[in-house]
């Protein structure tokens, strides 16, 4: 009896869906292609970027055709490093239609303030003849818009003392995600009570034998 619970127990640690499914990591890619009060990064450099975010955030304002997230973005990464938020904003567009303007506007811009004052963009928008689009929801996408279908995009960084650079986006992906802590000791636990019913198993047969 105690071994059945026991083998309950480490089935449902295993089986336990993680409650940070909800959290993804884009990474992208942007050529620099123009330069305001800076001198570096150079036209033509290449600067990487990751931004997490929680898709299962909710929006403060909202029509069927858009929405607007505040505080969304859990992480930021420049160049491989980690970059202090000070806040940060979602707009999302999909299936908008501006008045007296081309249908079929999907829009997807991130804007994020740090606590030295500066700010990152990321703004990739498609004008496309008719839905389904650049993005399937006005929710915040939990796989990358795709940069096939786009039809202006770019990455832009503000020092907040009067320089500037941006680029083209070239390239965004969804990073493979890391398993928090809290999953890994529910792993563990699970791998340890499977551990448990084998020995008492083993115990027990050589105990009868």
């Amino acid at each position: 009896m105690k071994s059945g619970l026991l083998a309950l127990i480490a089935l449902s640690c295993l089986s336990m869906p993680s409650a940070e499914a909800s959290v993804v990591t884009f990474d992208y890619t942007a050529t620099v292609t123009s330069l305001t009060g800076v001198s570096v990064p150079g036209i033509g450099t290449t600067v990487h970027a990751s931004v997490t975010f929680d898709t299962a955030a909710l929006p403060w304002q909202s029509t069927p055709t858009s929405a607007n997230y505040a505080n969304p973005i859990v992480s930021l990464s420049y160049n491989s490093q980690l970059v202090p938020l000070a806040g940060s904003s979602v707009a999302i567009w999909n299936n908008y239609t501006p008045a007296g303007g081309t249908p079929y506007i999907d829009t997807f811009y991130i804007n994020a303030m740090t606590t030295a004052g500066e700010t990152f963009d990321l703004f990739i928008s498609a004008t496309l003849a008719s839905p389904p689009s650049l993005l399937t929801s006005t929710g915040l996408p939990n796989q990358p818009p795709n940069l096939a279908l786009d039809t202006e995009d770019f990455f832009r960084f503000n020092d907040g003392k009067g320089g500037s650079f941006r680029g083209d986006i070239t390239s965004i992906t969804m990073a493979s995600p890391v398993p928090e802590a809290s999953t890994w000791a529910m792993l563990l636990l699970g791998f340890a009570g499977v551990g448990c019913v084998a020995y008492r198993r083993r115990e027990q047969r050589t105990l009868a034998a």
